[in-house]
């Protein structure tokens, strides 16, 4: 065997766990890392961005809620929890049986457990989401959409699951994520490309 078909190989075995053993987890990402030593594998830049969003999101799902703070006025008694910054929004516009993406702007997040702030990067507020206006929300592999004042948007960050997380955090109070949506996996970008390569 030859090194470049070693390496397609170890690839394979590498991805074949991740498939049977995933989990937004500490414990997934611990058994990940170990696995990739065992195989002196060495990850790609995909593969290491692939690992950190699940250690950002894992953190996001279960660190103790805290007060972030911020420039801007919160109403009484309410606090930032969570925040994203230079998220892309789009509206989606209906069109001709199909969703048309329009730029709607690159937006930094600041969730409370009443609103959503959207700024720029001074802080300075440029929409104000209630939390209970939004009437619902969906992972998909490309972002996050979600419904607000009747109107559908795409949400895309670096990670482009964050949203999704947090909102679950926020809205349904809900960190156990995959026993709702045990197929969240498919979401992640380089997952599908595996799958691809590989099927």
């Amino acid at each position: 065997m030859n090194l470049k078909n070693f390496y397609i190989f170890k690839t394979w075995i590498l991805w074949r766990w991740v498939v049977n053993n995933f989990s937004l987890s500490d414990i997934f990402i611990n058994n990940f890392k170990k696995i990739v030593n065992k195989l002196d594998y060495k990850l790609t830049a995909n593969e290491q961005k692939f690992i950190f969003d699940i250690e950002e999101l894992v953190f996001a799902i279960w660190r103790p809620l805290k007060e972030l703070p911020v420039k801007f006025d919160l109403v009484k008694n309410e606090q930032i929890n969570f925040m994203q910054s230079k998220v892309n929004w789009h509206i989606l516009i209906a069109k001709n049986d199909k969703e048309n993406p329009e730029f709607f702007g690159l937006l930094n997040m600041y969730y409370s457990k009443k609103n959503i702030y959207l700024t720029d990067d001074k802080q300075i507020i440029k929409h104000i989401i209630p939390i209970h206006k939004i009437s619902n929300f969906e992972s998909k592999s490309y972002g996050t959409t979600l419904f607000w004042d009747n109107q559908k948007y795409l949400v895309r960050g670096h990670n482009k699951m964050l949203t999704y997380i947090i909102l679950n955090r926020i809205i349904n109070n809900n960190t156990n994520i995959l026993n709702k949506y045990p197929n969240i996996i498919g979401n992640f970008e380089l997952f599908y490309k595996f799958l691809k390569k590989f099927n």
